[in-house]
């Protein structure tokens, strides 16, 4: 999606705010939603307001999508086409699979099932599953027994109780900030584990 911002520019540099400096980069710390802020932000006549189009990027996640695929002990589900409901993925597969024996179609049979099949052959089941992006599970317990050791390397039985009381809430609390940092940073995983697998017949 295209969306207009407001600059204001002189020569070939950016205004940058909170602190007001001028450099040459244009990012989000110069740019506003409306023209009539950045006006108000101008200070010499020499300024002026340059209108930025940027395209905004929409993330895409294939969590609790729907897939299809060959059978349901499929190990590697290799569909390219999601859905957004278990109906219409049933639906486009039995689509694809009644393209494929009246005409031999096998583009859709790929991108929708994940697999080629054989001339002539007849698919009379497929598996339907639901995308779901794996847990990551942040083992707290042993990130603070590496620290405690750590410490006890250096100083010995003097810290023979170091971290020995933190409290469940705590422990929450870092495992929730963890998580926080695979998110900011984008290291979630891009795979995906699939549940509520399903074998469907083909609808006659």
């Amino acid at each position: 999606m295209r969306k207009k911002y407001y600059a204001i520019k002189s020569g070939d540099r950016y205004k940058h705010f909170p602190d007001g400096n001028w450099n040459t980069e244009l990012d989000k710390t110069c740019l506003f939603s409306k023209k009539s802020t950045a006006e108000n932000k101008m200070q010499l006549f020499a300024d002026e307001i340059v209108e930025v189009e940027l395209v905004e990027k929409t993330e895409v996640t294939r969590h609790g999508k729907w897939v299809c695929a060959r059978n349901v002990d499929t190990d590697y589900w290799r569909a390219c086409e999601y859905f957004n409901s278990k109906d219409s993925a049933i639906l486009a597969a039995n689509q694809a699979i009644k393209n494929f024996e009246r005409n031999g179609e096998t583009n859709d049979i790929e991108d929708i099932l994940g697999f080629y099949p054989d001339e002539n052959e007849k698919i009379t089941t497929f598996a339907v599953g639901q995308c779901m992006i794996p847990t990551l599970y942040i083992d707290t317990d042993g990130l603070l027994e590496a620290a405690s050791g750590n410490v006890y390397d250096q100083c010995g039985e003097y810290a023979d109780d170091y971290l020995d009381d933190v409290s469940k809430d705590h422990l929450d609390e870092l495992e929730k900030v963890i998580l926080e940092w695979f998110e900011r940073h984008n290291y979630m995983p891009s795979c995906y584990t699939i549940e509520g697998t399903e074998e469907i017949k083909v609808e006659d």
